[in-house]
């Protein structure tokens, strides 16, 4: 659907010369309004192509057919899905701007709230900060849902590490991976159109603090999540380690103790013509007697060393 709007100021901190502009809607194109829009503002097709893109964010300065400058904003957005899927986003928000006209291109999105605030006078590059301060905001309490998993998943492992408790950080560490990746990319993006000049003098100073501030809190807490799980990570990993450690010390100490017996066996067993007992019917009762007691007197040793 496309939407076409009379001239609006978009001046804000300052009038600017060229504030009056021409504002376009559009919502889920079909290929003729896209053709229509190319036609009408001048607007490169890879402008249309690049809206597009389902996975990264990013800001970009192009140009008209006049080569005049031409602004691009494109934020996907997982709505539906979650944003620590994989998949790229169910839906996209795109903003271009020139001197002379704005449009908003809206993906699978009901444009009618948009639409009204427009045609009431709103500026466009107002509703895209409240729009991008909505879209932050969805992160943010996304993010803040991960946060109980965390607390789960460290008091499991200070418990144990077993199989269960690997898997769950396992996939706890992917999903903050991909989540935290997705933030820095839409950081990186909002912070440069935040920075560029024509924008800066057409929004409030206060609405673009606004976004760079939750932008900041949103990456902090993303990273710290990081940081929280590869500290869990580590503590699992010393928790198998010093299980591991213990485990073969205990076999060493095993071995040591099957060894005496096995050794006195073996020297009785030599043919050595020598030893005591060699003639005697309970000889052998007598040897193994005296390896169980050495056996277990070397055990008790080990234990009270805390080998066993």
């Amino acid at each position: 659907m496309l939407i076409t709007g009379v001239k609006v100021h978009c001046g804000a901190e300052k009038v600017h010369k060229d504030a009056d502009i021409n504002w376009l809607l559009l919502s889920s194109p079909s290929a003729e309004e896209i053709k229509q829009v190319k036609k009408e503002q001048h607007l490169p097709a890879v402008c249309f192509k690049l809206a597009e893109e389902r996975s990264l964010a990013f800001f970009l300065e192009l140009e008209t057919f006049y080569h005049e400058p031409v602004y691009m904003l494109h934020i996907p957005l997982w709505q539906d899905r979650s944003y620590v899927s994989n998949e790229g986003a169910d839906q996209s928000v795109t903003f271009i701007y020139t001197d002379k006209m704005a449009l908003l291109l809206l993906s699978k999105e009901d444009p009618s709230r948009i639409q009204k605030k427009l045609e009431t006078g709103e500026s466009p590059y107002t509703i895209m900060v409240d729009r991008m301060l909505s879209a932050c905001e969805g992160i943010d309490k996304e993010l803040n849902s991960i946060q109980p998993r965390i607390d789960r998943v460290t008091t499991e492992a200070k418990e144990k590490a077993n199989r269960s408790v690997l898997l769950d950080l396992t996939e706890l560490e992917q999903n903050v991976v991909v989540f935290s990746r997705r933030i820095d990319d839409l950081e990186e993006a909002l912070s440069q159109w935040l920075g560029e000049k024509r924008f800066k003098t057409l929004t409030p100073v206060n609405k673009r603090a606004e976004v760079a501030l939750k932008l900041k809190k949103t990456q902090y807490t993303s990273h710290l999540y990081q940081e929280l799980i590869e500290s869990t990570s580590g503590l699992i990993s010393d928790s198998i380690d010093n299980k591991l450690n213990s485990i073969m010390e205990f076999l060493e100490s095993v071995a040591l103790v099957i060894s005496i017996p096995t050794l006195i066996f073996s020297l009785f067993g030599m043919n050595t013509g020598g030893l005591a007992g060699r003639e005697s019917p309970a000889e052998t009762l007598v040897v193994i007697a005296v390896s169980i007691v050495l056996g277990a007197a070397v055990a008790v040793y080990l234990k009270r060393k805390e080998y066993l």
